[in-house]
């Protein structure tokens, strides 16, 4: 019975559910494989630690390559050193890849030791496909319309009196 409650103890320190790490892949984006997009990736992956260790707040952004394949990681450490930081780091890469294959954007969140974000950058696509920019963008250009209208009927009555 003490061999059993040692196998145990062994499978689930070896387990998923012993883990605090979360992933979720977030968006619908997807890279293929040797594209320009993973290999920013890497690179990112790789110049996270030397910019973990330049940022003594223990949060920060990177931002690397040209649109369309251009990405961006947002961190943050909670407590602990620059060291262990980059080692947190490094397994939310792995482990979102492991998790969220060839997904542009994926958020890994340690539980004790740190969070990392990773997305595609194009915020501008983001930003016009919410419904409450193209409700605000309608009403603007609504009331941009009947400005220009007052100002029509103002410039008409001015023209009118003139001659």
């Amino acid at each position: 019975m003490k061999y059993f409650s040692l196998v145990l103890l062994v499978v689930l320190a070896g387990s998923p559910l012993s883990t605090t790490a979360n992933v979720m892949c977030d968006g619908d984006g997807r890279y293929t494989a040797n594209s320009t997009y993973e290999a920013n990736l890497r690179r990112l992956a790789s110049a996270m630690s030397a910019e973990i260790s330049s940022t003594p707040q223990g949060q920060g952004d990177l931002a690397l390559g040209y649109w369309p394949n251009r990405l961006r990681a947002t961190w943050t450490c909670y407590g602990g050193s620059s060291s262990s930081c980059s080692a947190c780091i490094a397994a939310g890469f792995q482990e979102s890849e492991a998790e969220c294959p060839y997904s542009k954007e994926f958020f890994f969140d340690d539980g004790d030791c740190c969070q990392l974000q990773v997305a595609n950058f194009l915020a501008f696509e983001r930003f016009f496909r919410s419904t409450t920019l193209t409700e605000s963008m309608a009403l603007v250009m609504a009331l941009q319309a009947v400005a220009f209208a007052y100002l029509l009927i103002l410039f008409l009555q001015g023209w009118r009196h003139r001659s």
